[in-house]
């Protein structure tokens, strides 16, 4: 049923952009693939987590972008800078939302992650969009839990004391 949705939804209609694969792919064309990657989850009604998962990838793209950026010597004014910026914490803020529904709907594991590796991710998540109270949830949880690796809390420990140092230096 997947790959007939796809078929009729996005086969029939899909105009290629490039012409050929390039040998190495850049940003600006593995981001263009991720998108149709998202867009074909949607149509063939993939998972919660699915799509999150993809959304997270794309934003990690297009951090990656930005800092391509601004190695080439692009300034932080930039309009195609701010862009990316904006872009990436668009996704990053739907692959939070997203992967939060599936964490309650599906189960464990989703995208290949424990029950604490994804409450790492959700805390690291939540940290990036600066929602340090859901994130110091997410972190606490962890902490206090005995069947967690040692690794995980590690993890946690530092992404706390990089919340403590954020709080403390939004005080002064």
């Amino acid at each position: 049923m997947q790959i007939r949705l796809i078929r009729e939804s996005v086969g029939a209609n899909f105009k290629p952009t490039t012409v050929g694969v390039p040998s190495v792919y850049d940003y600006g064309y593995a981001i263009e693939r991720y998108k149709l990657s998202l867009f074909c989850t949607i149509v063939k009604k993939g998972s919660v987590s699915e799509r999150a998962y993809t959304c997270l990838k794309l934003a990690w793209l297009c951090r990656g972008k930005a800092e391509e950026m601004l190695e080439k010597g692009m300034t932080e004014e930039s309009e195609t800078l701010k862009n990316c910026r904006k872009e990436e914490m668009t996704y990053y803020a739907q692959a939070y939302e997203g992967m939060s529904k599936a964490v309650s709907s599906e189960s464990f594991p989703i995208c290949g992650m424990d029950q604490y590796t994804m409450d790492l991710l959700l805390a690291a998540m939540a940290f990036k969009l600066e929602k340090y109270d859901e994130a110091s949830r997410f972190i606490s949880r962890l902490l206090v839990s005995r069947s967690a690796s040692a690794n995980v809390r590690k993890r946690a420990f530092d992404l706390k004391e990089e919340i403590l140092e954020k709080l403390k230096s939004k005080e002064q």
